[in-house]
């Protein structure tokens, strides 16, 4: 019974990535390609429902990426053995899939804008690189010394993750048990550096500064690493392990500096949404069952897939769809029917590409006589 219920919650996840997800695709539907967001209008209904809140908040669904990763990456690392079985699994997760959408979405843009009217969609092959190796366009523009863009625009959350994935797998095979406490400590010690940077550049601006500020931010992530941590904070209390009240207390300051972080109040309302959902899921998992469900279970588990091609290969559909027809008072209709699209494409991108790449990369990477290690057993554990 017990083992039934950890499943449904755990099951709570896929919805929580189908409300993250599905929030991305309504700001690229909507508003991220409106004047003067845009430097023309893409859709075929125009700004028409550009200012709707929560598709405006859209964006915010890559904060609450950012949290469910913090929970899910700390419950597999505790399911791994090594450093290096970790980082094969999340390569074997991530890559495949990856690929095979950069090339689709290179190779569609190509073909529904031969006259290259939305210019600023069309990669060259160096473009690949960057979104191949999850890695920064700052690196990458200073190696070629020209400007190189992602595939899609959606990949620059990619190069965080992996960031993450590193620096979390570094402090947990460091000394598993105290892995908690220890990130915590890297993320204060993160922040500092953050704040102090800001203070001397207040203060007495230095040479290089520009170059300083962008290694702080893109490889210590500051803006983002709370949100991770948020994930590994809803993790421990997940599994039952007891904690110093004091960590409570800390991490309730660090979501106040989170708040701090965020330019908009409606976007501290979303990112407090999605804190408490996951409170929710703690405390009170009955009243979220809903999120268990057929649906939300399909669209979190073809998320990924969903998340890498949705963007530009749906917003061309949408300009073209523009071109030949005119959706008068059925507009809201073409945004349901490009978010159909896009959701058929990335379950045959799960079917035929993900599932296949993962059963013979795992033959192929991972050792053939080793058993998987245990799950966590929910046990207290002092910190």
């Amino acid at each position: 019974m017990l083992a039934e219920e950890s499943k449904s919650r755990i099951g709570v996840l896929d919805g929580f990535r189908c409300i993250a997800v599905i929030m991305v695709m309504l700001v690229h539907y909507t508003f991220s390609y409106t004047i003067p967001q845009h430097e023309m209008n893409l859709y075929p209904y125009g700004d028409r429902y550009s200012g709707v809140l929560l598709f405006r908040m859209g964006y915010t669904g890559v904060q609450f990426f950012f949290i469910i990763s913090g929970f899910v990456i700390f419950m597999t690392l505790e399911r791994c053995r090594s450093i290096g079985e970790f980082l094969v699994k999340r390569f074997i997760r991530l890559f495949p899939a990856l690929l095979f959408c950069s090339i689709v979405t290179f190779l569609f843009v190509q073909w529904i804008d031969p006259a290259r009217q939305v210019p600023e969609f069309h990669n060259t092959w160096a473009d690949f690189f960057p979104s191949l190796t999850f890695s920064d366009l700052w690196f990458w523009n200073r190696v070629f010394g020209h400007k190189v863009e992602y595939i899609d625009i959606v990949y620059w959350t990619l190069t965080f993750e992996i960031k993450f994935y590193i620096l979390a797998s570094l402090v947990f095979f460091f000394k598993k048990e105290n892995f908690f406490r220890n990130w915590m400590g890297w993320t204060l010690v993160v922040l500092l550096i953050h704040y102090a940077f800001k203070l001397v550049a207040a203060v007495k601006p230095l040479p290089h500064m520009d170059l300083v500020k962008n290694t702080i931010d893109i490889y210590l992530f500051p803006e983002y690493i709370i949100l991770f941590t948020l994930g590994i904070y809803f993790y421990m209390l997940f599994t039952g392990r007891k904690m110093h009240q004091g960590y409570t207390w800390l991490m309730a300051a660090l979501v106040v500096v989170q708040m701090t972080m965020l330019k908009y109040q409606n976007e501290r309302i979303f990112v407090a949404i999605y804190i408490a959902l996951f409170i929710v899921f703690l405390y009170r998992p009955q009243w979220l069952r809903f999120l268990s469900t057929p649906f939300f279970a399909f669209i979190g588990l073809v998320s990924y897939p969903l998340y890498l091609l949705h963007a530009r290969i749906g917003v061309m559909l949408l300009h073209k769809l523009g071109q030949v027809s005119q959706p008068g008072d059925y507009a809201g209709w073409y945004i349901v029917l490009v978010m159909g699209i896009s959701v058929v494409l990335a379950y045959l991108v799960h079917r035929f590409v993900e599932k296949p790449s993962a059963d013979y990369l795992r033959r192929l990477l991972l050792p053939k006589k080793s058993k998987p290690a245990p799950p966590a057993v929910p046990q207290p554990q002092g910190i």
